[in-house]
């Protein structure tokens, strides 16, 4: 069973651009070796893919699925994702600072903006695939529940094979807002 990895220091590993390119390939190809892994981001040196992918495996961020066995040489490591792709990660304990929350908050945002980034260098979006909200909401503690049912429910999506499917980036933030009324007075 893998050792639980503190949620900030995936965060922290994570805030890297480089790095945010490598799990992006990872999430839309699934399980590869660095050799291929390399044909997918191809704007970074191969012995700098190495380096990331080794410090993304101490962090937790990926995990080794298999090793496969070659003619001559090294055996073949081959890498995926170390969780689901649609993942509430809880921090807890020492974990709950609000330096670290903000930190996690800023990491899982910044892939969020590497997304965007990408698909806005393949060209124009389709606006019928294109949608940003953003609503301050008023719910009671059986809303909340049926909210987080609703949420929970996308992870059917995240198992669905991408032949015949368009990939979509999709996020989600749920926090405390405060008195919002209070702050409009």
């Amino acid at each position: 069973m893998p050792k639980k990895v503190k949620a900030t220091r995936i965060a922290d590993v994570i805030l890297h651009p480089e790095r945010l390119a490598i799990l992006r390939v990872f999430e839309e190809s699934g399980p590869l070796t660095v050799r291929e892994l390399c044909r997918g981001v191809r704007s970074i040196s191969e012995s700098t893919v190495y380096r990331h992918v080794k410090v993304l495996l101490r962090a937790g961020a990926i995990r080794i699925v298999e090793t496969r066995p070659k003619q001559r040489g090294a055996p073949e490591t081959v890498y995926a994702l170390a969780d689901p792709p649609l993942e509430t990660i809880r921090l807890s304990g020492r974990e709950r600072s609000s330096a670290n929350m903000k930190r996690y908050f800023l990491a899982v945002t910044a892939a969020q903006i590497a997304d965007f980034e990408n698909a806005l260098e393949a060209g124009p979006l389709d606006v019928d695939r294109f949608a940003v909200r953003r609503a301050l909401i008023h719910v009671n503690a059986a809303e909340l529940r049926e909210i987080r049912e609703m949420l929970a429910r996308l992870k059917e999506f995240a198992s669905n094979q991408p032949a015949g499917r368009t990939a979509l980036s999709l996020g989600f933030v749920l926090f405390p807002a405060g008195d919002a009324e209070a702050r409009m007075r």
